[in-house]
C-alpha cells in the first residue's frame, strides 16, 4: 500500500510547478491588458479634448 501512495503522490509535485507557472502566466498577462487598456484610454481621452 506504500508504494501505490508514493506512486500517486509523486506526479503532483510537477502539477503544482505547472499551476504555479500557469498562475504567473495569468497574472502578466493581465497586467500587460490593464497597462494597454489605460494608454488606450488616455490616448482617446487626449483625442477627445484635442491635445
Amino acid at each position: 500500500m506504500t508504494m501505490g501512495k508514493a506512486r500517486s503522490a509523486a506526479p503532483h509535485w510537477p502539477n503544482r510547478a505547472t499551476a504555479s507557472t500557469h498562475v504567473r502566466q495569468v497574472t502578466l498577462v493581465a497586467l500587460l491588458v490593464d497597462v494597454v487598456y489605460r494608454v488606450a484610454i488616455r490616448s482617446h481621452v487626449r483625442r477627445a479634448i484635442g491635445i
